[in-house]
């Protein structure tokens, strides 16, 4: 063999020898790359997440949740919470608005269980500015045989006297009725604070109203029978109203305050004189 030839197989060798060293090294290093992304795809890869909403600032017990108060963040999936919402437009509807049961702190996720149910809301939240929810006692006629329910307007009547008290000790010499409180929204009747589809007669109706009424209903439910009368839909004038008393249903009757007549006798100078005496003043004179 010639010495040309087998120089040039040598080289050939090297060359082979050469090409599969880097063969197998480009294979190694591809091998490394597809076990670390296989070793750590949840490092390389961002979580799927879902919209979910949250408090923009803290919210107190008994407010109605609107738009301004709640936002929508990022969620992790896998961290997904029970009873989340995820559009806070189906809590803030016109007119169903959700109402806060427990406090919700800003940026605290809006949780069901933190909210009263859909169309319940707390009594208190349904009040007005320095407004008082007062409950009183009514029958099925001094209720409106059930006809007067939530939401609707009323007049309050007080019925004092007439009637005797322990020990048959009579409480007034004549029944009077008053007008208590006028124009009077009632909150609820019994504990219902939704309307009726049919009259149902209750036991006791919630009424609003301020401080100083509170304190005569309070009062006037001790001394008194307390009535509702319901007005009308679009509320009308107020008609000036005085005390009635019993004496003025019968005309022409004596007033049940009318005191008996009492007689006086004088004697003058051997005559003497009878005077008649009603109510404190001479009603007449006879002279024998």
């Amino acid at each position: 063999m010639r010495f040309g030839n087998v120089l040039t197989l040598g080289a050939a060798l090297i060359c082979a020898t050469a090409a599969s060293f880097l063969a197998r090294s480009w294979m190694n290093e591809q091998t490394a790359v597809r076990h670390v992304m296989v070793a750590m795809p949840q490092e390389t890869m961002p979580p799927a997440t879902s919209p979910i909403v949250v408090a923009a600032r803290n919210l107190e017990p008994g407010e109605k949740l609107s738009s301004d108060m709640l936002r929508t963040v990022a969620w992790p999936n896998d961290a997904r919470l029970n009873g989340a919402f995820e559009n806070p437009a189906l809590l803030a509807q016109p007119g169903q608005e959700r109402t806060v049961l427990t406090a919700i702190t800003a940026n605290e996720p809006v949780m069901e269980p933190k909210l009263y149910k859909a169309g319940q809301g707390s009594l208190a939240s349904n009040l007005g500015g320095s407004m008082n929810a007062v409950t009183i006692r009514v029958n099925e006629v001094a209720g409106v045989a059930g006809f007067v329910q939530s939401g609707d307007r009323v007049d309050v009547f007080m019925t004092a006297g007439g009637k005797s008290g322990e020990g048959g000790t009579p409480v007034a010499e004549q029944p009077s009725v008053v007008v208590l409180l006028r124009n009077v929204r009632v909150l609820a009747t019994d504990q219902t604070t939704e309307r009726k589809g049919q009259a149902a007669p209750a036991k006791a109706v919630t009424l609003e109203v301020g401080t100083q009424d509170a304190q005569k209903l309070i009062l006037a439910s001790t001394i008194g029978e307390l009535s509702l009368a319901l007005r009308r839909a679009n509320g009308g004038g107020d008609i000036p109203t005085r005390p009635i008393a019993a004496d003025e249903l019968i005309t022409g009757s004596i007033p049940v305050t009318a005191k008996p007549a009492q007689v006086v006798t004088v004697v003058r100078g051997g005559e003497r004189q009878e005077y008649v005496m009603q109510s404190g003043a001479v009603a007449a004179r006879k002279v024998r």
